[in-house]
Protein backbone atom coordinates (compact mmCIF):
# COMPACT_ATOMS: atom_id res chain seq x y z
CA UNK A 1 0.00 0.00 0.00
CA UNK A 2 1.22 3.21 -1.19
CA UNK A 3 -0.15 6.49 0.33
CA UNK A 4 0.14 9.61 -1.92
CA UNK A 5 -0.64 13.02 -0.27
CA UNK A 6 1.01 15.27 -2.34
CA UNK A 7 -2.33 16.18 -4.08
CA UNK A 8 -4.00 19.44 -3.68
CA UNK A 9 -7.85 17.77 -2.45
CA UNK A 10 -7.31 14.58 -2.04
CA UNK A 11 -5.35 11.91 -0.47
CA UNK A 12 -4.82 8.81 -3.07
CA UNK A 13 -4.35 5.41 -1.42
CA UNK A 14 -2.83 3.08 -4.00
CA UNK A 15 -3.38 -0.43 -3.32
CA UNK A 16 -2.42 -3.87 -5.50
CA UNK A 17 -5.24 -3.04 -8.49
CA UNK A 18 -7.33 -0.20 -7.22
CA UNK A 19 -6.97 3.72 -6.06
CA UNK A 20 -8.59 4.59 -3.41
CA UNK A 21 -9.24 8.35 -3.41
CA UNK A 22 -10.32 10.69 -0.25
CA UNK A 23 -10.67 14.16 0.52
CA UNK A 24 -7.83 15.75 2.03
CA UNK A 25 -8.21 17.12 5.50
CA UNK A 26 -6.34 19.89 5.47
CA UNK A 27 -6.41 23.11 7.57
CA UNK A 28 -7.85 25.01 4.76
CA UNK A 29 -12.08 23.97 4.48
CA UNK A 30 -12.53 24.81 0.44
CA UNK A 31 -9.67 21.82 -0.43
CA UNK A 32 -11.72 19.62 1.62
CA UNK A 33 -15.11 20.84 -0.06
CA UNK A 34 -13.24 20.48 -3.41
CA UNK A 35 -11.94 16.90 -2.76
CA UNK A 36 -15.49 15.75 -2.13
CA UNK A 37 -16.56 17.63 -5.34
CA UNK A 38 -13.79 15.85 -7.59
CA UNK A 39 -15.24 12.56 -6.12
CA UNK A 40 -18.89 13.43 -7.60
CA UNK A 41 -17.17 14.65 -10.55
CA UNK A 42 -15.52 11.54 -11.20
CA UNK A 43 -17.77 9.48 -10.55
CA UNK A 44 -20.75 11.27 -12.86
CA UNK A 45 -18.39 11.60 -15.43
CA UNK A 46 -18.19 8.05 -15.86
CA UNK A 47 -21.18 6.90 -15.44
CA UNK A 48 -22.32 9.50 -17.83
CA UNK A 49 -19.80 8.77 -20.93
CA UNK A 50 -19.40 4.90 -19.86
CA UNK A 51 -22.60 4.18 -21.52
CA UNK A 52 -25.81 5.55 -20.21
CA UNK A 53 -25.52 8.73 -22.20
CA UNK A 54 -22.56 9.42 -23.77
CA UNK A 55 -21.45 6.00 -25.85
CA UNK A 56 -17.42 5.09 -27.04
CA UNK A 57 -15.88 7.90 -24.72
CA UNK A 58 -15.22 5.54 -22.05
CA UNK A 59 -12.13 4.40 -23.30
CA UNK A 60 -10.54 7.96 -22.37
CA UNK A 61 -11.23 7.13 -18.26
CA UNK A 62 -9.93 5.32 -15.87
CA UNK A 63 -13.05 3.38 -14.82
CA UNK A 64 -14.66 3.91 -11.85
CA UNK A 65 -15.43 0.99 -9.32
CA UNK A 66 -17.42 2.69 -6.69
CA UNK A 67 -18.39 5.69 -5.14
CA UNK A 68 -20.19 6.71 -1.87
CA UNK A 69 -22.46 8.53 -1.48
CA UNK A 70 -21.74 12.37 -0.48
CA UNK A 71 -18.56 11.57 -2.14
CA UNK A 72 -16.37 10.74 0.66
CA UNK A 73 -14.31 7.81 -0.94
CA UNK A 74 -13.86 6.54 -4.28
CA UNK A 75 -12.58 3.61 -5.78
CA UNK A 76 -11.32 3.40 -9.12
CA UNK A 77 -8.93 0.79 -11.44
CA UNK A 78 -5.10 0.99 -10.65
CA UNK A 79 -3.38 2.22 -13.82
CA UNK A 80 0.30 3.12 -14.24
CA UNK A 81 1.41 6.17 -13.75
CA UNK A 82 3.19 7.62 -17.35
CA UNK A 83 6.77 9.18 -16.92
CA UNK A 84 7.40 12.72 -18.16
CA UNK A 85 9.14 10.95 -21.09
CA UNK A 86 7.11 8.50 -22.13
CA UNK A 87 4.28 11.42 -21.91
CA UNK A 88 6.86 13.61 -24.41
CA UNK A 89 7.41 10.41 -26.85
CA UNK A 90 3.81 9.19 -26.09
CA UNK A 91 0.97 9.34 -29.77
CA UNK A 92 -1.58 7.89 -27.50
CA UNK A 93 -2.87 11.85 -26.53
CA UNK A 94 -5.37 13.08 -29.26
CA UNK A 95 -7.23 15.02 -30.33
CA UNK A 96 -9.98 13.03 -28.67
CA UNK A 97 -8.31 13.82 -25.10
CA UNK A 98 -8.85 16.87 -25.82
CA UNK A 99 -12.27 17.19 -27.57
CA UNK A 100 -13.87 14.73 -24.30
CA UNK A 101 -11.63 16.01 -21.85
CA UNK A 102 -9.87 19.31 -21.66
CA UNK A 103 -8.75 21.11 -19.28
CA UNK A 104 -5.98 20.13 -16.44
CA UNK A 105 -3.96 17.91 -19.06
CA UNK A 106 -0.49 17.61 -17.20
CA UNK A 107 1.38 13.90 -17.30
CA UNK A 108 0.18 13.33 -13.78
CA UNK A 109 -3.39 13.22 -14.55
CA UNK A 110 -2.62 10.61 -17.32
CA UNK A 111 -1.51 6.60 -16.98
CA UNK A 112 -1.75 3.25 -19.05
CA UNK A 113 -4.56 0.83 -18.70
CA UNK A 114 -4.94 -1.97 -20.49
CA UNK A 115 -2.50 -0.07 -22.87
CA UNK A 116 -4.43 2.64 -23.67
CA UNK A 117 -4.01 6.09 -22.13
CA UNK A 118 -6.84 7.27 -19.76
CA UNK A 119 -7.25 9.87 -17.54
CA UNK A 120 -6.81 9.34 -13.92
CA UNK A 121 -7.07 12.22 -12.63
CA UNK A 122 -10.51 13.87 -13.84
CA UNK A 123 -12.38 15.55 -10.98
CA UNK A 124 -12.47 19.00 -12.42
CA UNK A 125 -14.26 18.41 -15.34
CA UNK A 126 -17.67 19.27 -14.36
CA UNK A 127 -17.68 22.81 -15.30
CA UNK A 128 -17.26 21.79 -18.69
CA UNK A 129 -20.06 18.96 -19.01
CA UNK A 130 -22.67 20.54 -16.34
CA UNK A 131 -24.50 21.83 -19.45
CA UNK A 132 -24.30 18.60 -21.69
CA UNK A 133 -25.56 16.74 -18.05
CA UNK A 134 -28.61 19.15 -18.26
CA UNK A 135 -29.90 18.18 -21.91
CA UNK A 136 -31.18 14.53 -20.72
CA UNK A 137 -33.90 16.97 -18.63
CA UNK A 138 -34.01 19.51 -21.39
CA UNK A 139 -32.50 22.13 -20.25
CA UNK A 140 -29.82 22.55 -22.20
CA UNK A 141 -30.42 26.06 -24.00
CA UNK A 142 -27.18 25.06 -26.68
CA UNK A 143 -29.83 22.02 -27.72
CA UNK A 144 -30.74 21.87 -31.59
Amino acid sequence: MIVKMNGVTRIVIILNDVVIKIPKFTHQWSHFLRGILANITENRTWKWNSGKFEKGTSHLLCPVIWCSWGGWVIVMKKAAVMTYEEWEKSEWYNDQHRKHFPGDDTVSNYGILNNTLVKIDYGQLDIVYEGDRNSTTGSNKDQN
